[in-house]
């Protein structure tokens, strides 16, 4: 069973960041320090000790790991990422090219001190869409093979790339044929909206990893996937009466 629900991080204060962690700390299960946020935050530390604490996988987005890699500073990202107790790191090349043989490289290399989640998909719209579906299944495939714990289908939070088309249509045959050949539980699908959420559920089925989720978000998607939502009652299985459970 998937329940993965990955936050993302708006570099928000730190108040606010505790009263959403411990609001909705029973359903997060990873959170993203995006947008490089990880570099600005002067609190960081102190966020990813009450994540641990919490047993709350944090990591910072993949362009973090890509800019990394792009000015030959792998090392000093390691050091970063230890220094600041961040157990998990994304790899991805969404931003940038590398050669599949150095990817898979780098998953090994990183999954010996870390847990690694890979990111398949471009940012650039074009170049997704350029993505036949073997192309998907084999990268998934191969760097859940090379130790990653995780794999996360492009979306973006403007759902506009990746899984999705520049009109924000999410591409149904591409997810169908990667359910085929490749582990949903193993998936987290960028799907921050709620209409492509109903859309994912209704096709695959509830329990399924979510990624991109605003914080004030999370009680909603959960909702959603647990069917106790008019949009998605009919995939409602069991009902839990005892909510502190």
């Amino acid at each position: 069973m998937n329940n993965t629900i990955s936050v993302i991080d708006p570099g928000c204060p730190i108040d606010t960041f505790k009263t959403y962690l411990n609001f909705n700390e029973k359903y997060i299960t990873h959170y993203k320090f995006a947008w490089g946020s990880s570099l600005l935050l002067s609190d960081l530390s102190e966020r990813v000790k009450l994540l641990n604490t919490k047993k709350i996988v944090s990591y910072c987005g993949g362009t973090l790991f890509e800019l990394a890699f792009k000015m030959d500073q792998i090392e000093e990202y390691k050091f970063f990422l230890d220094k600041n107790k961040i157990k998990c790191v994304e790899i991805s090349d969404g931003s940038i090219s590398i050669k599949e043989e150095s990817l898979l490289k780098l998953i090994e290399e990183f999954a010996k001190d870390f847990e690694v989640i890979v990111e398949v998909g471009k940012k650039d719209h074009i170049k997704s869409e350029e993505m036949y579906p073997e192309m998907w299944i084999n990268q998934i495939n191969n760097s859940l093979r090379c130790g990653a714990k995780k794999v996360v289908l492009e979306g973006r939070e403007s759902s506009n790339a990746g899984i999705f088309r520049s009109n924000g249509e999410l591409r149904k045959g591409l997810i169908i044929e990667i359910s085929k050949k490749c582990s949903l539980e193993k998936l987290i699908v960028e799907a921050p909206k709620k209409k492509d959420q109903v859309a994912l559920i209704k096709l695959l089925g509830p329990n399924i990893g979510f990624g991109n989720i605003p914080l004030d978000d999370v009680f909603k998607t959960v909702a959603l996937n647990k069917g106790l939502r008019g949009d998605t009652i009919e995939k409602c299985s069991t009902i839990n009466w005892d909510f502190s459970n």
